[in-house]
């Protein structure tokens, strides 16, 4: 027997902060998934974890200047170098 799971791996477009090489989905206050890629061809399909990313659109801030990029919701704040993801160059501190 074959199961199926209904997936809806597509999240809301203001739910999203992009890049050239970046992509950040805000998925709750304390869920934002990171994706990386020279390229900026990022990955759609429902993973393990997440098979649906349709989740409301969530209130949050976004500083975006020469200095890197910030990411603030009510439960986390993100900060980015906007280089390729390392432990230098990404914060994720939880409020």
């Amino acid at each position: 027997m074959i199961y199926r799971l209904k997936t809806n791996p597509c999240c809301s477009r203001e739910n999203v902060v992009t890049g050239d090489c970046y992509r950040f989905t805000v998925l709750t206050p304390y869920l934002i998934r990171m994706e990386y890629n020279e390229k900026g061809i990022f990955e759609d399909r429902a993973t393990q974890t997440v098979i649906n990313r349709n989740f409301e659109p969530q209130k949050f801030q976004v500083i975006d200047d020469e200095s890197g990029l910030q990411i603030i919701t009510d439960g986390i704040h993100l900060i980015f170098d906007k280089k390729r993801i390392s432990t230098k160059g990404l914060t994720v501190k939880v409020k």
